[in-house]
């Protein structure tokens, strides 16, 4: 477990967790009583790494401020 007192911000701490824990179970997406899809903080971050990259090569930096509009479901965490 984490001890998140130590951390600046929840990024900092997903980039720890996302590392420390990489074969442990980061989400679970479940559609009333029947599971969706189960991701591991490894999967997570294959998924999440794409986006941060192409929001960095367009020009998205430090400082800057986006919005997502989606139903909920897992993507809306992993963008």
């Amino acid at each position: 477990m984490l001890n998140l007192a130590k951390y600046g911000s929840l990024g900092a701490a997903l980039r720890d967790a996302l590392d420390q824990f990489a074969d442990e179970t980061c989400l679970i997406e479940a559609d009333r009583e029947k599971e969706k899809e189960r991701l591991s903080y490894r999967e997570f971050k294959e998924r999440a790494l794409p986006l941060a990259r192409a929001l960095q090569d367009s020009g998205f930096g430090g400082g800057d401020r986006a919005s997502i509009i989606m139903t909920n479901q897992s993507k809306w965490l992993i963008s």
